[in-house]
C-alpha cells in the first residue's frame, strides 16, 4: 500500500501539469506554411496588436507584413476556445476557430470563410481521439478530427489535426483542412 501511495505522489506533479491549458495566442504569433508544387514558397501568417471590438480583446490576423488582413482572433483561456471574425469588417459575426475543451466523440460546428453552410450535415467535425505528448518543455494535447464540407456543390471529407497551443498542422486559415504530408 505504501509503494502505491509513493508512486501516486511521485506522479502527481506530472498529472497536474498535463492538465494545464496552453494558450494559442500570445503577444505575437506566426505560422509558416510551405507551399510545394512546381516551385516552393512559404506563406507567413501573423497576429499583432490588440483591437477592442464590442468590449472584447482581439488580435489582427494577417499575412506577411499585414498586406492582407484576414480577420480578428480572440481567445478565451477559461473556456479553451479561440474565436474569429472574418474579414476587415469588425462587425461580422464571430465564429469558433478552435475549441480545445472538446472531449473524444464530441462534435463541433465550424464555419470556415468561403464554405457553404448546412448545419444539418456539413461543417460538423467530430473528435476521433485526443492524445497527449511530452515535448521538451511541456505536455501538448493533439486532437484528431473528421468531418465534411461542401465546396462548389461537391462534398469533401477532411481529417484535421489540432495541437493545443499551436493550432492546426494543416493550413492556418482553415482549421478544418487535412494536413498534406
Amino acid at each position: 500500500m505504501k509503494s502505491i501511495l509513493f508512486i501516486i505522489l511521485l506522479s502527481f506533479p506530472y498529472l497536474v501539469r498535463a492538465q494545464d491549458y496552453i494558450p494559442l495566442l500570445g503577444e505575437s504569433n506566426s505560422w509558416y506554411t510551405l507551399i510545394a508544387s512546381e516551385g516552393a514558397s512559404t506563406d507567413v501568417y501573423l497576429t499583432k496588436g490588440d483591437s477592442i471590438i464590442e468590449g472584447k480583446n482581439y488580435k489582427i490576423l494577417g499575412a506577411r507584413d499585414y498586406d492582407n488582413i484576414f480577420g480578428y482572433l480572440r481567445e478565451d483561456t477559461v473556456s479553451r476556445k479561440v474565436y474569429i471574425k472574418y474579414g476587415l469588417n469588425a462587425s461580422t459575426e464571430e465564429s469558433i476557430y478552435y475549441d480545445f475543451s472538446l472531449k473524444e466523440n464530441d462534435s463541433i460546428l465550424i464555419v470556415q470563410y468561403g464554405t457553404l453552410i448546412n448545419k444539418d450535415t456539413l461543417n460538423w467535425y467530430y473528435i476521433d481521439s485526443i492524445r497527449s505528448i511530452q515535448t521538451l518543455i511541456d505536455f501538448r494535447r493533439i486532437f484528431y478530427l473528421h468531418g465534411y464540407y461542401m465546396w462548389n456543390k461537391d462534398v469533401y471529407s477532411e481529417y484535421p489535426i489540432w495541437i493545443e497551443g499551436v493550432g492546426t498542422i494543416g493550413y492556418p486559415l482553415r482549421p478544418t483542412e487535412t494536413p498534406s504530408w
